[in-house]
C-alpha cells in the first residue's frame, strides 16, 4: 500500500496542488499535513474495501485513516502532552483501536452500531464469570481464560513498550546464549498446542480466501 498507494498519491501532480495551495492558505506546518491526511484517507479506504465488499469494512478502513490523518493534523498541539502523559495517550489509543473492532465483528454496519449502544446501555459486569461468554467448543470462560488473557495482554504490552524505547525483542533474544534460546522456543511451542484453540469449529485460516 505505501508503494504502489501511498507514495504515487501523494506525490501526483494533484496533490502536489492541492499541498502548496494548503500551504499557501493554512500554513506551511497544516499545509504540508494535509496532503498526507488526504493520501492516507485513500489508503485505508482501500484497506477497507480488501477486507470485503461490505459498507461495515469500508467504514472500518475510513475509521483507521481519520484516527491516521488527525494524528497527523494535530501532532503538531499534541505533541507536547503526549510526551508529558505517555501512559494517558497509549491508553486513549489502545481504547480508539477497540472501538474499530466493532465494524470487523459485526455482521454489518448497523449492527456495529447497535453492538456500541449496547456496550454503554446494557453492560452487565457479571457477565464476565457467570457464563454469558463463552469459547467456541467450550461450555465456559473460567479463571484460567482470563489468566492467559491478561497474561498475553502484559506481554505484548511489555513488548512494545520496550521497542519504543529502542529495544527489539528478537535482537535481544538472539544475544542470549543458546540454552536461553532453545528454552524460551521450546515454551512457545509447547503454548501453540497447549493454549491455542484446535477444535474444527474454530474455522479456518481467516485470510485463506483473499
Amino acid at each position: 500500500m505505501k508503494d504502489y498507494v501511498f507514495y504515487p498519491i501523494s506525490l501526483s501532480k494533484p496533490m502536489n496542488r492541492f499541498g502548496k495551495f494548503s500551504r499557501n492558505t493554512f500554513g506551511k506546518q497544516l499545509g504540508r499535513a494535509l496532503p498526507i491526511a488526504a493520501a492516507n484517507l485513500v489508503v485505508f479506504f482501500l484497506v477497507g474495501v480488501w477486507h470485503g465488499a461490505n459498507m461495515k469494512f469500508i467504514v472500518y478502513g475510513l475509521y483507521h485513516g481519520v484516527l491516521i490523518a488527525m494524528e497527523g493534523l494535530l501532532q503538531p498541539y499534541t505533541r507536547a502532552w503526549d510526551n508529558k502523559w505517555r501512559n494517558l495517550a497509549t491508553l486513549r489509543t489502545f481504547l480508539l483501536i477497540q472501538i474499530s473492532w466493532y465494524f470487523d465483528r459485526a455482521d454489518h454496519l448497523d449492527h456495529a452500531f447497535a453492538l456500541m449502544q449496547k456496550t454503554v446501555t446494557d453492560f452487565h459486569i457479571t457477565d464476565f464469570w457467570n457464563g454469558t461468554l463463552f469459547l467456541k467448543g467450550a461450555n465456559r470462560i473460567g479463571p484460567w481464560f482470563y489468566a492467559i488473557l491478561l497474561a498475553g495482554c502484559l506481554i505484548l504490552y511489555l513488548v512494545s513498550y520496550y521497542q519504543e524505547k529502542g529495544m527489539h525483542l528478537g535482537e535481544w533474544l538472539c544475544a542470549k546464549p543458546v540454552a536461553v534460546r532453545f528454552m524460551v522456543y521450546l515454551i512457545l511451542l509447547y503454548a501453540l498446542p497447549a493454549l491455542g484453540t484446535l477444535s474444527s469449529s474454530s474455522g479456518g485460516f481467516i485470510y485463506a480466501q483473499f
